[in-house]
């Protein structure tokens, strides 16, 4: 499974995913960063997917431009920037844009509009023909809020949370690297 070279994209959620302790089968490269939005990752994607040249994508971004107050339309603007940019690069078909997470007690990320976007995304990923990956669901409580066990803050992911998420990945990456 070493040979498909794997890109992480997005912000501390994601640069917190201590993939090679996780993940040591797969050949991933984390290339997130602690406090980016969309307009971030704009900036430094090419170079990005020069520097890594990867065959699949992986990106998960937007908690932090609905806590800075960008508008829906504005992230969906960059999130199509991003897809198109990245499907200059790798295939659609191994271009994922990953749910934006729940969160619990959240004032600057509320769960509603989360969720709202997260439809939104799921709508670009199909018109843009690269998957959408709901990882959304993995994460919730009954109220719809980030699982108490899984935060220690409300909005980063504990090591529960990482290994939830490292299980999901290792089994869907066997079924996509089986194709």
């Amino acid at each position: 499974m070493k040979e498909k070279k794997i890109l992480l994209l997005g912000d501390s959620i994601t640069a917190s995913f201590d993939t090679r302790k996780l993940l040591p089968e797969f050949n991933i490269t984390n290339k997130a960063i602690s406090g980016n939005y969309c307009a971030h990752l704009l900036k430094r994607l090419k170079r990005d997917l020069l520097a890594s040249n990867p065959d699949i994508i992986f990106i998960l971004i937007g908690t932090n431009d609905i806590a800075r107050g960008d508008k829906d339309t504005e992230i969906s603007l960059n999130i199509r920037k991003i897809l198109a940019i990245s499907s200059q690069s790798v295939q659609a078909k191994n271009i994922f844009i990953t749910s934006i997470l729940p969160t619990r007690e959240n004032e600057l990320r509320p769960n509603e509009r989360i969720r709202e976007l997260n439809l939104k995304l799921k709508y670009i990923a199909d018109e843009m023909k690269v998957i959408f990956l709901n990882l959304h669901r993995l994460f919730l409580d009954e109220k719809g809020q980030l699982k108490m066990d899984l935060t220690d803050d409300g909005l980063h992911l504990n090591e529960k949370a990482y290994l939830k998420w490292a299980d999901f990945l290792k089994k869907f990456l066997g079924e996509k690297l089986a194709d």
